[in-house]
Formats: C-alpha cells, structure tokens, sequence
C-alpha cells in the first residue's frame, strides 16, 4: 500500500515484516527507514497530510468510546501519525478505509465500511454495498457522495477540489471509473469496462487518472 507524499520526498507503506501490518516510511530513494506503528492490529496507509508531517492510515484498534460499532478488525477506523513517530492520534470513529486528503486540507474522503463484507466482491447489491463520505476536518461533520444500489470504492480528489474520481458498480455491472462533482452532485462514467472490473484510482497533478484493469 505504498502511498506518496505531495512532494515527493518520502514513500509510506505498509510492512508485515514484524508479524502484522505496521506502516513505515522512507525517502522516495529507499533510504532514512522509520518504522511508525507499532500495534498488533494491521495498519494500512492511504495518504500523507498535504504538509507532509503526517501519515493518514487505517486499523481496527481499541475501539473509541464514543463509537457504536462493534469492535472488529472488519471495520476499522481512520488514524494518522507524524512521520517523526509517536502515538497515533484518531482522526475519525466512522469505520472507512482509503482515506485521502483533498488538495486544501481541510477535508477527508474515505470508503465507508459498514459490514464484513469482502471489499474484492463484485456485483454487490446490496445494504452492505459501500459509498464514499467527505469528512470536513474542521467542523467534524461527514457529507455521504454517493448512494447508488452498487459499491463505491478508492476515492481520489480532482486536482482542484471540486470532484472526487472512484471505482463505482452503479447498478451491479463491471467497476468502473466515475467522477462525482460535489458542488452539483452530477456523476460522469469515464470507462466502460466489462465483465472484469477496474480497481484503485490515482490522480496526478496535471489531473492525469490512473487505474487498474482485470
């Protein structure tokens, strides 16, 4: 799960080389490792802050009190941690996963997790299909992008903020690549694969999407 940070200095990944997934992260010529994490529940990363100082990852650790999940490594929630180290810090009690920053900062999107389900599922039409929130950092309040019958996953911000890129089964038919403007709330379907499914999303700077295919 290698992750870059915005200016490309340093790599964070995720390790199992001490027994479960730790993250760590390096810089971008493999050298200066630091190991970051240190708990026994796997730790997974999904981004850097835009300043570069911390690590965005997500685990199924003590669950907080103020959530109403049941614990389990099924559904884990949103961490991050300084590259220099430390203890972890909960950024969210919303379980989700492929946490990213958007370019300004000051919010978050993420994949809900909402049951056990497998995430490599196909044509999953059902209550337990996931959707994409935006966290708003500030003001502590989620905003739920999607809500179609399919699965919504790997969400990745547009360059300028305005629209998130993913991976959707609109109504249970192959993933493909969708882009979902959060001003207006309009959706455009950018691919058209089928049977196999599309997976991940990656935004460059000049908006360049990147994806994978079958």
């Amino acid at each position: 799960m290698p992750v870059w940070s915005r200016d490309g200095s340093r790599l964070a990944f995720a390790s199992d080389r001490n027994g479960d997934l730790d993250v760590f992260v390096m810089m971008s010529d493999g050298t200066n490792l630091r190991r970051l994490t240190y708990h026994g529940a796997d730790d997974m990363p999904s981004d850097f802050s835009v300043d570069g100082t911390r690590v965005l990852f997500s685990s199924a650790r003590a669950q907080s009190v103020n959530s109403s999940y049941y614990p389990t490594g099924a559904l884990p929630q949103i961490y991050d941690v300084s590259i220099n180290g430390g203890t972890p810090r909960l950024v969210t009690t919303v379980p989700g996963e492929e946490a990213r920053y958007s370019p300004d900062g000051t919010k978050i999107a993420y994949r809900e997790e909402k049951a056990y389900e497998n995430e490599w599922r196909q044509r999953d039409i059902s209550s337990f299909a996931r959707d994409i929130w935006v966290f708003d950092v500030s003001a502590g309040t989620h905003t739920k992008v999607t809500d179609t019958p399919g699965g919504d996953h790997a969400p990745a911000w547009s360059p300028d903020g305005q629209s998130l890129l993913m991976q959707s089964e609109l109504d249970g038919n192959a993933f493909n690549l969708r882009r979902v403007n959060l001003e207006t709330g309009d959706s455009e379907v950018l691919t058209q694969h089928g049977p196999h499914p599309a997976r991940e999303t990656s935004v460059s700077r000049d908006g360049t999407v990147v994806y994978t295919y079958h």
